[in-house]
């Protein structure tokens, strides 16, 4: 079934982010995430879009969180649109740079 919804190779590319999720599983979540949140905002918009989402809760919660993830992802805010002092003058321009590389 994991084969049919899924693919093996999709599910091969993931297993490195469950793996690291399973060795800090007794960590604080809060403090994996900062620790780790690079890794997580890579990965998770492939993680998410791999599977699909049900419940038999209406409304779910958890679900409306999933979509707010992925709508995040589809519209990734802007160094220019932070707040004047938020982002240091050196990573704005780094930031720019990279925005219009695409």
């Amino acid at each position: 079934m994991v084969d049919r919804e899924v693919g093996l190779r999709q599910l091969d590319d993931i297993l490195p982010i469950i793996g690291a999720v399973a060795d800090v599983a007794d960590q604080d979540i809060l403090v994996t995430a900062a620790e780790r949140y690079s890794v997580l905002r890579r990965f998770s918009p492939r993680f998410l879009a791999a599977f699909r989402f049900k419940s038999n809760v209406t409304p779910d919660p958890v679900l409306t969180a999933i979509e707010v993830l992925k709508a995040m992802d589809r519209r990734r805010p802007r160094a220019a649109e932070a707040p004047a002092g938020v982002v240091p003058a050196g990573e704005m321009a780094q930031a720019d740079l990279h925005q219009r590389r695409g």
